[in-house]
């Protein structure tokens, strides 16, 4: 009896504990509802290869990135919450620097750039196992990014369905 009372006082302990902090405030990173979505990849293609762009940038500076990790860092940016992760953070560092960049450029809604980013992360989980290690969505946007980008940086052109680099 005397253990429940101490599991009983812990919680009331941990619950005031909660209550004096803030709620933490709840932003979706699920998927774009079907007509968002559609409007989002048929007007706002632009806004998507920003995200896509800077998704490159931080591959190109810090090549372990893989798809799980870029789906952190996009998961970051719509949380607007820098991640501890290194690679993540680098992730959302890029994303961060296109969003001030495309804000300076073009007024752009928070809304448009939040469910663009829900966009790419959904593409992300469609396009990739997320394995560790796993390229499967970086390699897949490679070839549309104009102009096309390699994993270390180098420029790669697209023959015939081949992706060649420099030094091919």
């Amino acid at each position: 009896m005397a253990g429940k009372q101490g599991l009983s006082q812990r919680l009331k302990n941990e619950i005031r504990r909660r209550q004096k902090q803030p709620r933490p405030q709840a932003i979706p990173t699920g998927n774009v509802p079907g007509m968002r979505w559609n409007e989002i990849t048929d007007q706002h293609q632009d806004v998507l290869q920003n995200i896509e762009m800077a998704c490159m940038m931080a591959w190109q500076k810090k090549p372990a990135i893989d798809d799980a990790t870029l789906l952190r860092g996009l998961v970051a940016a719509m949380l607007r919450t820098r991640p501890e992760d290194p690679l993540a953070a680098t992730v959302y560092d890029e994303i961060d620097a296109m969003h001030a960049l495309r804000r300076q450029v073009h007024e752009i809604e928070d809304a448009l750039w939040l469910d663009s980013l829900r966009v790419v992360a959904e593409s992300v989980r469609t396009h990739s196992s997320l394995r560790p290690g796993a390229s499967e969505y970086l390699d897949f946007i490679r070839p549309f990014l104009n102009p096309p980008l390699g994993k270390g940086g180098e420029s790669v052109q697209v023959f015939e369905g081949v992706i060649r680099g420099d030094d091919q």
